[in-house]
């Protein structure tokens, strides 16, 4: 897949049959970004003129990402997608999903868990001590202006200090700009904001670990750009 594609899309995208991919009639007006998804694709529509999904043969992006969702990750909750920056992180972006390909998350926990500020995960050990990169040892942020931790959904690399990234992400669970600088995003949630709602509500105990385990199953990556 075309990385740019995955990224930002400021051309015309041809999109055919589509009333007849959503049976959709629902009108997008000025006011209203229609998102829809179908096989793990979702189309954002600018805003702009009053149409009906089942006039459009041809639709103009701008200035909004084409979504291919990389990974889904399957929690013991239910499902979240996410997209990641491949483009403007690669070095986080690599890691990342080589080590959900390799399965190094599979059946690790989310070891720390705050309300109103994120959710930790990627530790195989689930001490939050624990992990590595692919690399074998920590390697150095991508701090971009570009990414901020400026919605919730957020994924950023969780880390020790500067430059000391290696497994560990977290999932923010509103904005939290103090962050910004200090640890790399990497990607945000497009679906499952439900599946956070129901992390967040987990109640911690000490050191702020989940009462109830909440578990990373798996991880399907359906689409990575920087494979190949």
């Amino acid at each position: 897949m075309n990385s740019a594609i995955a990224d930002r899309v400021l051309h015309l995208v041809v999109v055919q049959n589509l009333a007849s991919i959503t049976n959709d009639q629902t009108p997008v007006t000025d006011q209203r970004q229609r998102n829809l998804e179908t096989d793990g694709i979702s189309f954002w529509f600018p805003n702009g003129k009053s149409q009906t999904l089942g006039d459009w043969s041809e639709v103009c992006i701008e200035a909004f990402p084409v979504l291919v969702p990389p990974v889904t990750l399957h929690t013991n909750l239910s499902d979240i997608k996410c997209e990641i920056a491949c483009d403007e992180v690669p070095k986080a972006s690599e890691n990342f999903l080589a080590l959900c390909a390799s399965g190094y998350y599979d059946g690790t926990i989310f070891h720390r868990n705050i309300k109103g500020f994120m959710i930790q995960g990627g530790d195989p050990t689930g001490t939050g001590k624990g992990g590595t990169s692919i690399w074998g040892k920590k390697f150095n942020d991508e701090i971009r202006e570009s990414l901020k931790h400026n919605a919730r959904g957020i994924l950023s690399m969780a880390n020790s200090g500067p430059n000391t990234n290696g497994s560990q992400f977290f999932i923010t669970y509103a904005k939290q700009p103090h962050l910004n600088g200090l640890y790399t995003v990497f990607g945000r949630v497009i679906h499952g904001f439900e599946v956070l709602d129901l992390m967040e509500k987990t109640q911690a105990g000490p050191g702020d670990r989940p009462l109830a385990e909440i578990r990373l199953n798996r991880v399907t990556i359906h689409a990575n750009p920087l494979a190949g």
